[in-house]
């Protein structure tokens, strides 16, 4: 499970260019709607829960 938290949080970063302290609700809405898109609910899903507990949301 902290390899695929780690995953998802470095594609997050990488691929919207931001740090995670940078990062917006907004932003997390956007990624976690593409990545849906374009791999899989499931990945979608761990993206929204990693961004939810780096942030204590």
């Amino acid at each position: 499970m902290i390899d695929a938290y780690t995953r998802a949080l470095r594609r997050i970063i990488h691929q919207l260019d931001k740090s995670l302290d940078k990062l917006t609700t907004e932003d997390l809405k956007q990624h976690s709607t593409q990545q849906i898109k374009t791999h899989s609910w499931s990945t979608g899903k761990l993206i929204a829960m990693t961004y939810s507990f780096s942030l204590g949301l």
